[in-house]
């Protein structure tokens, strides 16, 4: 697109005349006098009418039918898509022209666009200047029709609609079962002595929680609010699920509570007891809960138990013990239990599988091994093999559920106990055997396995801290041969910090690490095969590339100078005690070569000592003036480290060229910038510059004039002989101080008068978007490429609020950073002298 022009062509319309044009003004009609290119013309009966083609006719026409989703229909007022709807698209299939309201089918007979026509997406995730396919992932979007050929100059009105992300309401947390991931109708917690691993559902089925492949994260905080990294206690505590990929944007809130461990409720076993019994059945705790006790949790969980005996056995038989929680775990273990075991004259019973000893199994099924019920023998002391009814075996699943010897040719983690039934001996003998069968259905080798950090694969990362979380960026990988294995269904991911505990993000300097597990593969952990080693390094900050964040360069004068005479850089003095804040020089470059400076976190260092220029010390920094800071690393932070304390010098500027200025107003700088170019001054040459007054026509037009060369480049220029100066214009005293500056304005054709009357309006004032078509004149007459796209104002809320022939214009200024920096237009809001000194500053780059 061009800017500065606004000529718009309608069949059948009639247009004002080219002499008409040039007299528009930039304050009323600026559209079209801000055209420097002529339209051919017709005449018909003496009025000058357009020649209308069918891109001009529909050009800036409305979408009023579009192709959503497969279903041809009027455009809707709303248009909102959900992430991963079946045949996501939205394309339009009709314009309606905005001047004759005549209709345009883009479509042939067979679906296709007709040739000259094309569709351009803009917004969400796009990042170039448009697609032509529609877009899938959430965001905000625009669809436009253009043309070329036969539809040469159609640039239709922007379509906008939404994708949006799945929703996470409805979420559930359930406990996740490591012989079933995809189990989650277990949502009732109870103390288990461990940190538990808690999922999240959505419609009856598991979300997968992966960190930054997933479909969302969870955190947790207790009651009092605070976050508990896994919860394990009994109490109430909120689960947050926060949204990623397609669920992003869309947060839960899930209360859930952790019971307490009722001893009552619980199946404990306990072994048997060799004579003379001592009372130290709580070492034969066999299982809790169908959990083998060298299994987590209930390795822990038995720890906490305290046991009591009523005697202490003196002769075979059966006893009784009462279990009950240890004081400092009544909040979590409640009640009592009284259990039965047995004291035996020898627990030396003998397991035996295939004829060796009973041992933790692993079955490859890949292999076609499987468990065999009939090669399982028990024995007693003197080798008499114990017949079937002389021993149980019971199974258990890895969360400790019933299971069947049958499933131990299922792939998974299972617990065998061969238990001798004392009774059934006479309590001569008794013992058991708890072991475990690990099934797989095959073995991942270790180079099946690839951890990748940014697209790079290895089993070891160092990395510099960044302050981002790093985990993000990891991905795995698991295969075994040509199976590309699921990550929560054949094997499982574990991210922990030094201390081994888990972790959703890598972002503080220390050491982590990725491990792969599962219930169901065999995974290769010779020499740590499956875990990788993720190291973040501290940032090594040195003393010299260190500096004050907040610094303003700012000109000043001397006495009542009017010229100035001294640019200082410092932070600008407020009259209160200021705490400078510091950044340091990064190993990046922008664009020209220049060193990147960071934010030096200010939990990173402890401000121990400040020095004036004196040499003396001093508790704050208040007056104007140099002042070294010694800076001393905060030792309990670990992202960033220097050798020893740093001094950097802080200088206060105090002062400035325009008493209401204040030195830390947002204007400050640029205002002393311009001033001191010469481009704006203060009233009557005083050391006022009045900020927020507004901005009128005359004074615009001289700030434009200086910036051109003013009165050194045309002294005489336009002089009437009498004093004055010549303008075109009625309501422009000739001796008024404007006057040779709106005289130049004119003759440049950076200003014009005001449309249908022959004066200028030197006192009115200047919108915001009028000052930008001021400068684009300006740019353009300087030879400058002054193209741009109205898309770019569709990311400001405002965007609606600019004038049909200033988009153009306003587009061009917020490619430049003139206008818009601060997330809004205000296109129709009156220009103040503090805005126009910026904005100048911003078209200067100053």
């Amino acid at each position: 697109m061009t800017a500065c022009k606004d000529s718009q062509a309608t069949s059948g319309k009639k247009a004002v005349s080219a002499t008409l044009a040039g007299v528009l003004a930039v304050g009323l009609v600026p559209a079209v006098a801000l055209a420097d290119e002529a339209v051919e013309v017709t005449e018909e009966d003496g009025i000058t009418e357009l020649t209308a083609t069918i891109g001009q006719e529909f050009n800036g026409g409305t979408i009023s039918k579009i192709n959503l989703n497969g279903t041809v229909q009027a455009t809707p007022s709303k248009i909102e898509i959900t992430v991963g709807t079946t045949g996501l698209n939205v394309a339009p299939t009709q314009l309606t022209s905005k001047t004759t309201g005549a209709t345009l089918d883009l479509l042939n007979a067979d679906g296709t666009l007709k040739t000259g026509l094309a569709l351009l997406y803009k917004g969400g995730s796009i990042t170039a200047a448009g697609q032509a396919d529609c877009p899938t992932d959430a965001g905000n979007y625009t669809v436009q029709v253009t043309g070329t050929g036969n539809y040469a100059g159609l640039t239709s009105a922007p379509l906008s609609f939404s994708i949006v992300s799945k929703s996470l309401q409805g979420a559930t947390l359930y406990e996740v079962k490591t012989s079933d991931p995809n189990d989650v109708s277990d949502t009732t917690f109870n103390f288990t002595g461990s940190a538990q691993t808690f999922g999240v559902a959505l419609g009856g089925a598991p979300l997968d929680l992966t960190p930054s492949a997933g479909d969302a994260t969870v955190t947790y905080r207790n009651a009092a609010g605070n976050a508990v990294v896994a919860p394990e206690d009994a109490g109430s505590y909120i689960a947050v699920v926060s949204g990623a990929n397609d669920y992003a944007g869309s947060e839960v809130q899930i209360p859930f509570t952790i019971g307490t461990f009722n001893l009552a409720a619980a199946d404990i076993k306990l072994g048997a007891v060799e004579l003379p019994g001592t009372g130290d059945a709580a070492a034969k705790v066999v299982s809790i809960n169908g959990v083998p006790v060298d299994s987590a949790p209930a390795d822990t969980l038995k720890t906490l138990l305290e046991f009591s005996y009523p005697v202490v056995p003196t002769k075979i038989g059966s006893y009784t013990t009462t279990v009950s929680a240890v004081d400092a775990e009544k909040d979590n273990i409640v009640g009592a239990k009284t259990l039965s075991y047995d004291v035996v004259t020898s627990t030396g019973a003998v397991f035996k599988y295939k004829g060796a000893a009973l041992a933790n199994t692993p079955i490859d099924l890949s292999a076609g091994q499987s468990f065999d019920l009939s090669k399982l023998e028990v024995f007693d002391g003197t080798g008499t093999q114990l017949t079937s009814d002389q021993y149980t075996v019971t199974v258990t699943d890895a969360d400790g559920r019933t299971a069947s010897v049958a499933d131990l040719n299922r792939a998974g983690t299972w617990n065998l106990t061969v238990t001798v039934n004392a009774a059934a001996m006479n309590y001569a003998l008794g013992g058991s055997e708890t072991v475990t069968v690990n099934v797989s259905n095959g073995t991942v080798a270790e180079a099946d396995m690839f951890v990748s950090y940014k697209g790079v694969t290895s089993n070891e990362f160092d990395e510099l801290y960044t302050g981002q979380n790093m985990l993000a960026d990891v991905a795995v990988k698991v295969v075994a041969g040509d199976k590309a294995l699921v990550e929560g269904v054949d094997y499982k991911v574990a991210y922990t910090n030094s201390k081994g505990e888990a972790v959703t993000e890598f972002v503080d300097a220390g050491t982590y690490k990725v491990a792969i597990t599962s219930d169901t593969w065999n995974i290769a952990t010779t020499s740590g095969a499956n875990v990788c080693e993720f190291t973040i390094s501290p940032i090594e900050i040195k003393g010299a590339d260190v500096r004050p964040a907040d610094i303003k360069t700012i000109v000043t004068q001397k006495g009542d100078s009017t010229t100035p005479d001294t640019i200082e850089i410092g932070i600008a003095y407020t009259g209160s005690a200021i705490t400078p804040t510091f950044e340091y020089k990064t190993s990046e470059k922008d664009a020209e070569g220049n060193p990147i400076f960071a934010k030096l976190p200010a939990d990173t260092y402890e401000i121990t000592k400040i020095v004036d220029a004196g040499g003396t010390d001093v508790d704050a920094i208040v007056d104007a003036g140099t002042y070294t800071v010694t800076l001393t690393q905060n030792a309990e932070q670990d992202n960033y480290t220097w050798a020893a304390p740093i001094n950097v010098n802080v200088t206060v500027i105090k002062g400035g060229m325009f008493l209401d200025v204040p030195t830390d107003a947002w204007y400050a700088e640029p205002i002393s910038k311009i001033a001191a170019k010469g481009i704006m001054n203060g009233y009557a040459g005083s050391k006022f510059f009045g900020p927020n007054d507004t901005m009128i026509r005359g004074m615009v037009a001289c700030s434009f004039f200086n910036m051109a060369g003013g009165a050194e480049r045309y002294p005489n220029n336009w002089e009437n002989g009498e004093g004055g100066f010549v303008t075109p214009f009625d309501d422009v005293a000739s001796t008024m101080y404007y006057a040779q500056a709106i005289a130049w304005a004119a003759d440049a054709k950076v200003m014009n008068g005001i449309g249908g009357t022959s004066g200028f309006d030197p006192n009115g004032a200047i919108t915001r978007e009028q000052l930008v078509a001021v400068i684009c004149n300006y740019a353009k007459k300087s030879g400058e490429d002054v193209s741009s796209d109205v898309a770019d104002l569709d990311k400001f809320p405002d965007a609606g609020s600019v004038s049909g022939w200033a988009k153009d214009v306003v587009a061009w200024g917020v490619s430049k950073g003139i206008i818009g920096n601060g997330g809004t237009l205000n296109p129709q809001g009156q220009a103040t002298r503090a805005e126009v000194a910026a904005m100048i500053a911003n078209y200067l780059d100053l």
